[in-house]
């Protein structure tokens, strides 16, 4: 199953984390790049784990940090969302893939997948088993960062930026 984030608003001006992220800013003198626990953004984020709460969870804080989010239930989906936004002209700039996936290929094959298509993918694998290889060693399997389920906002976000600003992967 395919979810859009931003189906319920139909501009960024309308999305109320925005309007209450500002809000809070301006209130409490802080920069706006780090409020209510979040560090601020902007780009493309693609999100694949097959629990919808997870989805929705990571979407909202990810929307309240400033991204553009859109999720897939499985690494089939993920790969051709990808794809698809790379050939209209609208890359994501990241991706959070979970590793362990029902019904579905995860994120070890998805990763292999999104190299095929995008040598240079930003990646960053998910999962609730920290002591699985592929969290342990994720770099070894094309991944850029790893964060562990349950999400911290603080975490999340500051995970996104970190990988966002990170240049090519080194060989």
């Amino acid at each position: 199953m395919e979810q859009r984030m931003d189906e319920h608003a139909s501009s960024r001006a309308k999305d109320p984390a925005q309007q209450f992220r500002t809000a809070d800013a301006r209130a409490s003198g802080a920069p706006e790049s780090e409020v209510n626990g979040l560090v601020s953004g902007s780009g493309r984020i693609l999100i694949m784990d097959d629990e919808a709460i997870i989805r929705d969870a990571a979407g909202r804080i990810l929307l309240a940090a400033g991204y553009d989010v859109d999720c897939a239930a499985e690494g089939n989906k993920a790969v051709e969302l990808y794809g698809k936004a790379a050939e209209a002209g609208r890359p994501f700039d990241v991706v959070i893939l979970d590793l362990t996936v029902q019904g579905g290929p995860g994120g070890r094959e998805t990763i292999e997948r999104l190299r095929e298509l995008d040598q240079a993918v930003k990646a960053i694998v998910s999962s609730g088993y920290s002591q699985d290889p592929v969290m342990v060693n994720y770099r070894d399997y094309g991944f850029r960062a790893v964060i562990a389920k349950p999400y911290k906002m603080r975490d999340l976000s500051e995970t996104i930026k970190r990988v966002m600003n990170e240049g090519p992967l080194k060989s």
